[in-house]
């Protein structure tokens, strides 16, 4: 029972506490704003309207980072 609870996908939790993933697939639970805007309209979860957009575009962030890392 422990060995089982350990190893749980925690996907579950996050439709439970945030109502707006419910229905959004486990490939885009992480990252709701890959969904195309069909897939928004089709599992209730249009970005901007229903939830947040990005706050920090993660590829510019690590673009940004290496530059001042090779200044240095």
């Amino acid at each position: 029972m422990v060995f089982v609870l350990c190893f749980q996908s925690p996907v579950p939790s996050f439709r439970k506490y945030v109502p707006e993933l419910a229905n959004v697939p486990s490939k885009f639970i992480h990252n709701p704003s890959a969904m195309s805007e069909s897939d928004q309209l089709l599992f209730k979860c249009k970005i901007s309207e229903n939830y947040p957009e990005p706050v920090v575009n993660h590829r510019e962030a690590k673009e940004f980072a290496l530059e001042l890392f090779k200044k240095r």
